[in-house]
């Protein structure tokens, strides 16, 4: 019988990982943190949870980021229930017109290449198992407030497309 669910979380360090690890801890989900914050594998592993920090990691668009990550909860747990990575970026000003090829470089390593990545790695696992949940975030605005910003980018479809706004 499984007790505790296992949860990957590609980026403990920051933006959504920390709450996020918090709340899978006390909700009975033992980790594996890319980058952890300071402190946080300690108030994890007082929530209940055992705790595998990874911190020597290649960057997030490089296979072998999401691999080193897949490798610590199989040789440690030998399953993964659950796995979450979040990328994005803000660039100011129309995208279009002032942009360089290497913030297109930038975002399309970290908005393209980075998911592709992470679940390249991490769905073979989760359906020889038979199951899972994965979560892709793929924007970064939620990270900080930017005033006279449209909410939906002016590009189709969806959301997860980073398109030029202007203010």
């Amino acid at each position: 019988m499984i007790d505790r669910r296992v949860a990957v979380i590609a980026n403990g360090g920051g933006y959504v990982g920390p709450p996020l690890a918090t709340r899978l801890a006390a909700d009975g989900h033992d980790l594996v943190l890319g980058r952890p914050a300071d402190g946080l594998v300690d108030e994890c592993a007082t929530l209940g949870a055992t705790v595998v920090a990874v911190d020597d990691l290649a960057p997030d668009h490089d296979p072998a980021h999401a691999a080193a990550l897949v490798d610590a909860a199989m040789e440690r747990f030998g399953r993964i229930d659950a796995a979450t990575t979040f990328t994005g970026a803000i660039l100011g000003g129309w995208f279009l017109k002032d942009a360089s090829t290497e913030q297109l470089d930038a975002l399309t390593k970290g908005i393209i290449n980075t998911p592709f990545e992470f679940l390249h790695a991490i769905v073979p696992i989760m359906v020889d198992q038979g199951g899972g949940q994965i979560l892709v975030l793929t924007s970064a605005t939620a990270a900080r407030p930017t005033p006279a910003r449209r909410s939906t980018p002016r590009c189709e479809p969806g959301p997860t497309i980073s398109c030029a706004t202007s203010p």
